[in-house]
């Protein structure tokens, strides 16, 4: 099912790049321009199972690497967070039947977040979210939580300094949080 899915899915990106036809009228004369896609069906779907196999290797390559394809010659580019995870793209990129050859425009270094590191922060960001609404009486529209590898941090507001201490302690309670970053003043 997931292979045929795919093919719906390969089959569908290839329409999207066909031929435009547009039509302009002068007076009474009509005039017919079609206009040719810059990438042909065939690299279409290279670039689809490029993508497909990198992300089969590693997920995040989906926000990190960008790929190209003109007539089966394919180039990457973007960063990568080790020569190693470089390494495996290329390989996986010339490793997809109908690829020519491979051109290496990856870069090294810092990449931000994975995917699943912000999925992990956007849910602990919830959860104390969630722990700080709980407590009984305290209006929590005054506070911006944010969090980074289980780190939270809490900036805005706070009317009184046993609302803050609750909220600050209800953060550290929420399943998740390493710790909690107080940047919350009182008004």
């Amino acid at each position: 099912m997931t292979r045929s899915l795919a093919c719906v899915l390969l089959l569908t990106l290839a329409a999207c790049v066909g031929p435009v036809t547009t039509v302009t009228k002068q007076g009474t004369e009509e005039r017919h321009v079609t206009i040719l896609p810059t990438i042909t069906f065939k690299d279409t779907l290279l670039v689809a199972a490029v993508r497909t196999k990198l992300v089969v290797d590693d997920i995040d390559s989906t926000t990190r690497v960008h790929v190209a394809v003109k007539d089966g010659n394919v180039t990457l580019s973007g960063r990568v967070p080790t020569t190693a995870a470089k390494a495996r793209a290329v390989a996986s990129a010339r490793a997809v039947r109908g690829v020519k050859s491979v051109t290496d425009d990856l870069g090294v270094g810092n990449v931000g977040p994975s995917l699943s590191q912000s999925a992990d922060d956007v849910g602990l960001v919830a959860a104390v979210e969630g722990a700080m609404l709980a407590q009984t009486g305290i209006n929590v529209t005054g506070i911006k939580v944010t969090a980074k590898d289980g780190v939270v941090t809490l900036a805005g507001h706070a009317p009184t300094g046993a609302v803050k201490a609750t909220m600050i302690a209800a953060a550290k309670k929420a399943p998740g949080v390493r710790n909690v970053v107080d940047q919350i003043a009182v008004k």
